[in-house]
């Protein structure tokens, strides 16, 4: 028989299905899946009895049938008796027993069942109400009591099936103790439900499908209300068991904490120290560091440590970041193993925290533009360290210099801080100092190069993370006259790297000798100042007991890559498109722009390339290369997104990360802080490995001008340049919607560029043939796209190759235009050909005022509008128009004016109020019948509210108007 402890362990043998389902663990599943059945039954019964009752004759014949079996039976004693039956199926008789029931239900705590019943009564009668009025079937016509309202389905039988069905589940699951009464009342329901429906149709105001469906349609009810409130209740406990155990769990981790902190307290308690040094913050020595030392050098000290020829590997080395010759000296140092970075100092006298907040992100970004790899300081006096870190200042730099004074710790930037040593150039005080910081990182000056490699020396000796070693312990034995432990003080500490043990000792006689416990034949001595006896120095213990035991057999080094923030991608962002900036200092981009938009009368899209042509025909431009078309673009937004700027306009969040061109990109959202300023809202998708932008897609908000909506995305394509790869755009489109006087189009403009020449040799050439050429060129400025305008005719250009060029200078905006129209109207419906002339005028800024006219007079027609988009510089638009006919001797004479208001609801979505007032003047012509009365001539008022939307190249518009005449009298014979 084998032994308790050793048999080897039989699994129990898994239960039946049938077990499984009925345990409490299983029963909501069994619950679910009854309850889904037995509605989805009632419910295709429902639709069959619906849909034969109103389509087929078959169905009603078994009505008939069953009137005529409820008519034999008609006496007057089991009319009494049925009307009594019935009378449990009212109304107010369920309304009175469910609230006997839910007062035991209440009494006896059942809250789950309680729910159930409650939502199956109260829907119940809403829902029977609701199919009543949907089929509207009316009641046979020969009833022996008078009854209202439709017959289908059945409120009796319905009410009747939710009310005593859910008194048998109550009865059936609240009484455990007493089978025989469970089943008796569950029966005693059942058969009342029966009784019910059996005198609904005795009485005659039912049909027998009307019962049929009633019960169909309550029982589907039931098992709906049942099962869902079954299922919530259920998955509440649920999650509470799991909230409870959860709780349980943390508090049983924390007493055994609790329990292992205090045992180990006490074993540290109860093991003496072994040497009398001064102790750290948790009663354990301090540990020095010399991988800990990092070094502030100028220039000329940045050259005597090249010069040297000792291993630089690991060393931190600041440069400060003003000096020019910064970049060749991180490139050589880096070469000799040390690890640069740039020291950037704060100004003596800033003129605000939000200018010296910007000015230090702008030159922050800069240098990791020009040095991605190198770490980057900031020198902060700590009275202003808190107000630069409330603005984003975090996430620019990697570490804060800070004075030797403040204390150690993670500044209020979240960044590590290195604290300036301002003791003696020596190594014995720059060890204690580097004790006393409790591993943090001294910056010390690297005014003596011999200092410098020595501390260097000592890094793979003293590394950070030593930790006291009680196991070893050094003593010092001297002359008889000395007391034991008085010869020195020591301390030993275990090397996390070599498992070795490094011992630090203070002597404090000239003359003893060194004693190591538990014994060992390899100790390595190293003086730290070699002149002076009394110097402290270090003791290499290579096998000791415990390391050649393998008491410290490996060491495992778990890593993962830390998942940026949001204003860390960004940042990165903004220094990886500075430096693309620097790389690219000229760029010729090649394309085409598609502009589409919709003038009154005329629908043509228009091609800009290298000419401007509309339907293929040459459009000429004046002499000086400025066409007299407008430039339609909204407002320029005053701070882009992802920019540095003086103020945070932006509110910016990390949505994840997506593949976008076979790249994986972080997507970062974009919106304004804050209502009222024309900004931007959308995503960007910025490169996860090298942060340059992928794909851009804003639209921009709080438009104030004519174009009431603008939508814009931009995508990046990657181009090769040397040493390395840019992101420059490769196409853009734009949806917006512009608000004229008299007219509304949406614009459709998308540019493509098909080739990019970054950096080429030639640009100062191309660029000057370009501005002597009589192509139309326009320039970028803060106010928006300008023409250039040739200040020299075609015929002044000099033909000397060394000649200047015609110069070109940024032109007014074409504001106005001026047409004279004439022509022939040819119509069938005219007797004769209709001459006509008139003079159009165009104005997009009527005196100076942002206002839009749009006039034409043309003898007897005379049309006027105009737009004012914004009005006291409020998104409120005016907008009006009119338009008359007169002087002709015809039978009416139209007038019409409209005046109305148009609020922008976001980019997509704009809401407009119109009053129309328009008049037409009725007078009989020559040939009219005298006896005929023409129609008064009367105003009619018109109001229209419209709620319009712009999606891309799509629009949609609800509106709703009314009109009413002012007078209308009888007119005609």
């Amino acid at each position: 028989m084998p032994h308790p402890v050793t048999a080897p362990h039989e699994p129990a043998p898994r239960p039946s299905f049938y077990r499984r389902w009925l345990s409490p663990e299983g029963y909501l599943g069994l619950h679910l899946v009854i309850g889904f059945f037995v509605a989805s039954a009632c419910l295709i019964a429902f639709d069959f009895i619906a849909d034969k009752v109103f389509a087929t004759p078959d169905i009603r014949h078994v009505d008939a049938q069953a009137q005529m079996i409820a008519r034999r039976l008609v006496s007057p004693r089991l009319t009494i008796i049925m009307q009594t039956i019935s009378m449990f199926g009212t109304l107010p008789a369920l309304v009175s027993l469910s609230l006997a029931v839910i007062a035991w239900l209440l009494k006896v705590k059942s809250h789950r069942r309680l729910y159930a019943f409650v939502a199956t009564m109260a829907g119940g009668a809403l829902l029977n109400g609701l199919m009543k009025l949907y089929y509207h079937r009316a009641r046979p016509t020969s009833s022996l009591v008078l009854a209202h309202g439709y017959s289908f389905p059945s409120g009796h039988a319905m009410g009747s099936i939710c009310f005593f069905a859910s008194l048998a589940y109550v009865i059936f699951f609240t009484i455990e103790r007493r089978h025989v009464l469970r089943i008796v009342a569950a029966i005693a329901c059942g058969l009342t439900v029966l009784a019910i429906g059996a005198s609904r149709v005795y009485l005659g105001v039912h049909y027998f499908t009307d019962v049929v469906a009633g019960y169909a349609a309550g029982l589907a009810w039931l098992a709906v209300c049942f099962t869902g409130v079954e299922a919530w209740v259920r998955w509440s406990d649920y999650r509470a068991a799991r909230r409870k155990a959860g709780e349980k769990a943390a508090i049983t981790r924390a007493g055994l904490l609790l329990l292992a902190a205090i045992g180990g307290a006490r074993v540290a308690a109860a093991t003496p120290p072994p040497y009398p040094l001064p102790q750290g913050g948790e009663g354990l020595p301090a540990a020095p560091c010399a991988e800990c030392v990092a070094w502030e050098t100028t220039v000329p000290q940045a050259e005597a440590l090249l010069a040297a020829d000792s291993e630089l590997g690991g060393l931190d080395v600041l440069l400060p970041a003003a000096s020019a010759a910064a970049g060749d000296l991180l490139h050589r140092l880096r070469q000799r193993g040390a690890r640069p970075g740039l020291l950037l100092t704060t100004a003596d006298a800033p003129a605000g925290t939000d200018a010296e907040a910007f000015l230090l992100k702008m030159r922050a970004t800069e240098l990791r533009s020009q040095h991605a790899d190198v770490t980057i300081a900031l020198d902060v006096p700590a009275a202003r360290l808190s107000g630069l870190a409330s603005r984003g200042l975090g996430v620019y730099f990697d570490v804060v210099v800070a004075d030797g004074a403040a204390e150690p710790g993670a500044s209020a930037m979240g960044l590590p801080v290195w604290h300036r040593y301002a003791g003696p150039p020596a190594i014995p005080p720059l060890l204690a100092a580097t004790s006393d910081a409790a591993g943090a990182r001294l910056l010390a000056p690297a005014n003596d190069p011999a200092l410098v490699l020595e501390i260097a020396r000592l890094r793979d000796l003293l590394p950070s993370g030593l930790s006291p070693l009680p196991e070893v312990r050094v003593g010092c034995i001297a002359e008889a006259t000395v007391a034991p432990g008085a010869a020195c003080a020591s301390a030993v500490f275990l090397n996390p790297r070599t498992l070795e043990a490094v011992a630090v000792v203070t002597p404090r006689t000239p003359q003893f000798s060194v004693a190591v416990t538990p014994p060992t034949a390899r100790v390595e001595r190293r003086s730290l100042d070699p002149g002076d006896p009394l110097a402290p120095f270090l003791l290499r213990i290579s096998a000791w007991t415990g390391a050649e035991e393998g008491r410290f057999a490996s060491e495992v080094d778990v890593t993962d890559t830390r998942s940026l923030s949001v204003e860390e991608v960004i940042a990165r962002h903004q220094a990886a498109a500075a430096r693309q900036r620097r790389q690219i200092r000229s760029l010729i981009a090649s394309g085409t722009t598609v502009l589409t938009f919709q003038i009154p009368g005329l629908a043509a899209p228009m091609t800009i390339s290298s000419e401007i042509r509309l339907n293929g025909l040459d459009y000429e431009t004046e002499n000086g290369g400025v066409p007299r078309l407008p430039i339609v673009e909204p407002e320029r937004v005053s701070e882009p997104p992802l920019a540095i700027s003086l103020t945070e306009a932006y509110r910016y969040r990390l949505e994840g990360r997506e593949k976008r061109q076979g790249r994986d990109a972080y997507v970062v959202s974009f919106a304004p802080r804050a209502e009222g300023r024309s900004l931007f809202r959308g995503r960007a998708w910025i490169d996860a490995s090298s942060f340059d932008m992928l794909r851009v897609d804003a639209s921009q908000t709080a438009l104030r001008g004519a174009v009431i909506s603008s939508q814009q995305e931009d995508e990046f394509v990657p181009v090769p340049i040397a040493g390395g790869t840019a992101w420059l755009l490769g196409r853009s489109e734009t949806h917006q919607v512009y608000a004229g006087a008299g007219h509304r189009t949406p614009i459709h403009r998308v540019l493509t560029l098909t080739a990019h020449e970054p950096n080429p040799p030639d640009f100062a050439a191309r660029l000057e043939a370009a501005h002597a050429s009589a192509s139309v060129m326009l320039q970028e400025t803060p106010a928006g796209f300008r023409y250039l305008k040739r200040t020299r005719s075609e015929g002044d250009r000099p033909a000397s190759p060394g000649a200047a060029s015609p110069a070109r200078v940024a032109a007014g905006k074409a504001q106005r235009v001026r047409t004279i129209a004439a022509g022939v109207l040819v119509d069938p419906n005219i007797d004769h050909p209709l001459p006509f002339a008139g003079l159009s005028y165009l104005d997009f800024d009527f005196l100076r005022s942002g206002a839009q006219v749009n006039a034409f007079f043309g003898g007897a027609f005379a049309q006027l509008a105009f737009a004012v988009p914004s009005l006291g510089g409020t998104r409120l638009q005016l907008h009006g128009a009119g338009f008359a006919i007169y002087d002709e001797d015809v039978r009416q004479r139209p007038a019409r004016f409209a005046i109305g208001l148009l609020q922008p609801l976001g980019p997509r979505w704009r809401a407009r109020a119109d009053y129309e007032l328009s008049y037409t003047r009725y007078r009989r012509a020559g040939f009219a019948d005298p006896a005929f009365v023409p129609p008064a001539s009367t105003p009619v008022h018109g109001v229209r509210l419209a709620l319009e939307a712009q999606e891309g190249p799509w629009s949609a518009s609800l509106w709703w108007g009314a009109a009413r005449r002012q007078r209308w009298p009888e007119w005609g014979r």
